[in-house]
């Protein structure tokens, strides 16, 4: 089967000479295609006029170089075994991350937006990686016994925050910083967060219903469906934390680990504060006004139809106020 064609972003992280000598870049860009820059361009095109606007690819690839970076640092910290290495050590993925890393300054800095908001874009991915690296040693910390972990729900709010929602909201941001439109960063930065939260709470319930094995079965405060189950006040915490323990080496405890999150309530915990962000998100789009807001709209919809698929093969009835947007949107 052939490669899928590397997008515009991806070729023009390719065409720095350097990073030609590390063979495995193209697959590893192929295997992270640029999602959260893509948010960066929609708010920037949503603020700035057709004829007015600058050439946003060398700021969108240095969004998707610095993404990259950080998710082999992250591979490396989880050692998922879900996640290909393409044949390279440790040492190779930190050194293939420290180049993207300063690549992302330099295609910045071979950008057209004027010095000050080169300044700016670097500032706030500086924020972005920093933050996440925060995220990642919180969640390593709790993991390895170096941290107390007193309040899971309030720590795993904080770690996905910080590893995943906040790569959205600063992504909006940027599109307004490079717009010049101060005015509009803190809505667009609310808006992604939340966009940010129902991405990773339909990644936690794929990982506990749906996936083999996944890291989270071996770390308790990284899946809100597990925090769920394992919370003092569930009358089901004894069974599932028994059964927990034996998750990863016994299919059937796995099996039956799913069957809890479903009795007792965890997946409609969880599916409760997809929706509330959902419907808040929803409104705060729909008062942007004088902007074609129409892609944000199609952002917000996209983790939803999945998870309507999914309620719709258990037999579960949608909410009717998230149908109903589902097909005015449709």
């Amino acid at each position: 089967m052939p490669d899928t064609p590397l997008g515009p972003a991806a070729e023009l992280i390719l065409s720095i000479e350097p990073l030609r000598s590390f063979a495995v870049l193209g697959k590893l860009l192929r295997k992270h295609p640029p999602a959260s820059s893509d948010y960066c361009g929609m708010s920037y095109r949503m603020l700035v006029p057709d004829g007015e606007r600058r050439d946003t690819l060398p700021v969108e690839a240095a969004i998707h170089a610095a993404t990259v970076a950080s998710f082999l640092f992250d591979d490396i910290m989880d050692a998922d075994e879900r996640k290909p290495d393409f044949g390279i050590d440790e040492g190779r993925r930190a050194n293939l991350g420290g180049a993207l890393l300063v690549a992302t300054y330099k295609l910045i800095a071979g950008s057209d937006f004027p010095p000050d908001v080169q300044i700016r874009i670097v500032g706030e991915i500086s924020d972005l990686l920093l933050e996440a690296s925060a995220g990642q040693e919180i969640e390593a910390s709790i993991r390895d016994g170096d941290r107390p972990n007193d309040d899971p729900e309030a720590t795993y709010w904080k770690v996905i925050q910080a590893k995943s929602s906040q790569q959205v909201g600063r992504n909006l941001r940027l599109g307004c910083i490079m717009a010049g439109r101060p005015d509009m960063e803190e809505r667009f930065f609310e808006i992604g967060m939340a966009l940010g939260d129902m991405l990773q709470i339909l990644d936690d319930v794929s990982d506990a219903l749906y996936r083999e094995l996944s890291p989270d079965w071996r770390a308790t405060g990284i899946n809100l469906l597990i925090i769920f189950c394992l919370h003092p006040g569930n009358p089901q915490r004894e069974r599932f934390a028994r059964l927990f323990e034996h998750a990863t080496s016994d299919r059937e405890a796995h099996r039956e680990c799913r069957e809890v999150m479903i009795r007792s309530g965890a997946v409609g915990f969880a599916i409760h504060h997809f929706f509330d962000r959902f419907l808040k998100t929803r409104k705060r789009i729909e008062s942007l006004e004088g902007l074609d807001t129409g892609p944000l709209l199609e952002a917000l919809h996209k983790p939803v139809r999945p998870l309507a698929a999914g309620f719709k093969e258990l037999g579960i009835e949608m909410p009717a106020e998230i149908a109903g947007s589902l097909r005015s949107f449709a």
